[in-house]
């Protein structure tokens, strides 16, 4: 009796009226089909339909007596050298999903900080500082150590893989 009802089934659904689908209107486009290009409107000059939104006048963000900014947010030259002539160097603890006997954290740091001397760069300041990077292997850990050198012994750290911060 199941498969009468499914054959029943399937025989109207072969044998019921089609309905016929719209084909869309054409529209004026240019013949190239891409469209008109949108108009500028100067809000000045913009007529607001009765159920819009009023239009905003443009007003400075900052009050009157707000103090201008000191120096730009960033600084002209690469790397920036501070006053005493120092710079800071930086370089990833290691690499993801290798393995290794170096250690890391703050011996891995002193460690890199007793590399640094023996190539004849005096370490000013160091520490450990966490960056934002890939979870994907081959690429560098979060964790970098960070050191301050003398910007005349620059070009020797980068020799050994450092870079400049």
């Amino acid at each position: 009796m199941q498969k009468f009802v499914m054959i029943l089934f399937v025989f109207l659904a072969a044998c019921s009226a089609q309905v016929p689908v719209e084909e869309p209107a054409v529209t004026s486009q240019p013949a190239d089909g891409n469209p008109e290009p949108l108009k500028a409107v100067v809000p000045e000059t913009a007529v607001p339909a009765d159920d819009a939104y009023p239009v905003q006048p443009i007003t400075d963000p900052l009050p009157g007596d707000y103090p201008p900014a000191s120096e730009a947010a960033l600084p002209g030259s690469y790397p920036s050298v501070d006053e005493a002539g120092f710079v800071w160097i930086i370089r990833p603890e290691g690499v993801q999903c290798e393995t290794s006997d170096a250690p890391t954290g703050e011996k891995g740091l002193q460690n890199a900080v007793e590399r640094l001397a023996a190539a004849g760069i005096n370490a000013q300041d160091w520490g450990l500082t966490e960056m934002m990077v890939t979870a994907v292997c081959g690429a560098p850990t979060s964790t970098h150590y960070l050191v301050q050198i003398p910007a005349t012994e620059l070009d020797k750290a980068i020799a050994l893989g450092w870079m400049a911060q």
